[in-house]
């Protein structure tokens, strides 16, 4: 999971009042390591990579966080974001279903 995807997901955590999720999300950047980049890589740190795991009922307060946002943002650039940041989170909530 990227750098960028789990910081801007403690931010929306954050603006949504829940601010253990969003020390969850921050702490698991520093409980893990980064993934090896390819050596063409040309990202900035936001791109970085890093293996991460959360339990089921974290990813499910994250979609349920990320949905009510969601829900009322639709038609700004917010929203646009939250679209892209739920569909990556609900990826990852399928590939733990399959691989645990």
């Amino acid at each position: 999971m990227s750098r960028n995807l789990i910081e801007r997901t403690s931010e929306f955590a954050q603006q949504s009042g829940e601010q253990a999720l969003s020390l969850i999300l921050l702490e698991s950047l520093q409980d893990t390591h980064e993934l090896q980049r390819p050596a063409d890589h040309r990202g900035d740190q936001r791109s970085h990579m890093f293996e991460v795991f959360f339990s089921s009922s974290h990813v499910d307060q994250v979609l349920q966080m990320l949905t009510a946002l969601d829900r009322g943002e639709a038609k700004h650039e917010r929203g646009r974001k939250l679209t892209g940041i739920r569909a990556a989170w609900v990826e990852y909530q399928q590939w733990m279903a399959t691989h645990r």
